[in-house]
């Protein structure tokens, strides 16, 4: 059964509360997969528009978030319309820690998947009374594989992946 953490459906019920649009990629994404493994994370990637990015600052305040990055949350929707932010930062995501856990989330400021494919291509799932967008395997190994230099978590979930994948297949042959 999945190993998840309970205050990362705190995160996902509140961000479905305010309707923010996004579909849930990273670690998080993988469990809901069916890899087995534990995170206290939730990686998201936003779809880009400035209503979408008013809900999640909405969410993120009832939350009671805090920005684990030295910049003012107020700018996140900036962030996240602003293309040249990655470049001229390095930054790849916008990190919010949950107060009093070592739960944080994470809002992908760059993705290797433009968010209408992303999106299209997501399963929707129906998971504790929650209809969720999470990434496909296949977009998921596809991340993954795009992550440099790779790390052993990330080999091992394309891995997991990549198994599950084939099994489908095999099943289906």
């Amino acid at each position: 059964m999945m190993n998840i953490n309970s205050e990362i459906w705190k995160l996902v019920k509140e961000l479905n509360t305010q309707n923010v649009k996004f579909v849930i990629c990273g670690s998080f994404a993988c469990i809901l997969q069916g890899v087995q493994k534990e995170t206290n994370d939730l990686d998201i990637y936003l779809h880009p528009e400035m209503e979408n990015t008013e809900k999640l600052l909405k969410a993120i305040k009832i939350l009671e978030l805090q920005p684990a990055v030295p910049y003012p949350v107020e700018e996140l929707p900036r962030l996240i319309l602003n293309s040249k932010w990655q470049p001229e930062y390095g930054a790849m995501m916008y990190r919010f820690s949950m107060p009093g856990t070592h739960t944080r989330l994470h809002i992908l400021l760059t993705y290797p998947l433009p968010f209408y494919d992303l999106y299209l291509r997501a399963n929707i799932m129906h998971v504790n009374g929650l209809n969720i967008a999470v990434s496909s395997k296949e977009d998921l190994i596809h991340a993954k594989s795009m992550i440099f230099p790779p790390r052993e978590s990330d080999l091992a979930d394309r891995a997991a992946l990549e198994k599950l994948c084939d099994f489908k297949q095999n099943l289906f042959a």
